[in-house]
């Protein structure tokens, strides 16, 4: 079994969600080659992807995504059926997503139409 290794980004803290942002934190992920990478969304939608309140913060997600072989996004069912300020990643670079038995049904169907494993966890 390989060790996990964690690696901490330099850039700005933001004080809301304790993550690090910025051009800093983005530069560091254009050397790195991740495995899986496990991944939030402000909002979550069939049509449109994922996406966030902050231009920043799509910046960095954009280079995660880019420097991960697998995606999965973890997303609570309240998060479904919203789009916010920047859409910063389409369904066709997620492999997988985790929700809630919150989740409308109607909804998950779309997003496995794309590909995606979809898990709802109890």
């Amino acid at each position: 079994m390989n060790p996990i290794t964690t690696v901490l980004t330099g850039g700005e803290v933001q004080r809301t969600t304790l993550s690090l942002m910025g051009p800093m934190t983005r530069e560091s992920f254009s050397g790195f080659n991740a495995d899986k990478l496990f991944l939030a969304a402000t909002g979550v939608s069939a049509e449109k992807g994922l996406s966030t309140t902050s231009m920043i913060e799509s910046e960095v997600k954009q280079a995660m995504i880019n420097a991960s072989k697998e995606v999965v996004l973890v997303a609570h069912s309240e998060k479904l059926d919203k789009t916010f300020y920047h859409t910063f990643v389409k369904w066709d670079k997620i492999s997988t997503f985790i929700t809630d038995s919150g989740a409308d049904r109607s909804l998950l169907k779309k997003i496995e139409e794309y590909g995606v494993n979809v898990i709802v966890a109890n």
